[in-house]
């Protein structure tokens, strides 16, 4: 679980430092650079979903033996997780 909090934690500082680097960009750099970021607050939050759910409810896991889980973007900034046994 280490590498998923120190993960965790370089994302929020990426994203928490892209602001500052986005504005010294030209308008095009900016552009791509904010649709990076919309990414990376994707994945920070799938990141979260993660580290909570094997944290909090009883290790269940991405690749779990008993149960699988499915992540779904449900709009640009939101994860939907479903358990289904396998």
């Amino acid at each position: 679980m280490k590498k998923l909090e120190q993960a965790i934690a370089y994302f929020e500082d990426a994203i928490r430092e892209s602001d500052e680097i986005i504005a010294e960009c030209s308008e095009a750099l900016q552009k791509e650079l904010t649709e990076q970021k919309g990414h990376f607050e994707v994945a920070l939050e799938a990141m979260k979903q993660l580290f909570h759910t094997t944290q909090y409810e009883g290790g269940k896991t991405w690749l779990g033996m008993q149960e699988k889980k499915e992540v779904k973007l449900t709009n640009e900034n939101s994860i939907k997780c479903n358990y289904f046994n396998v």
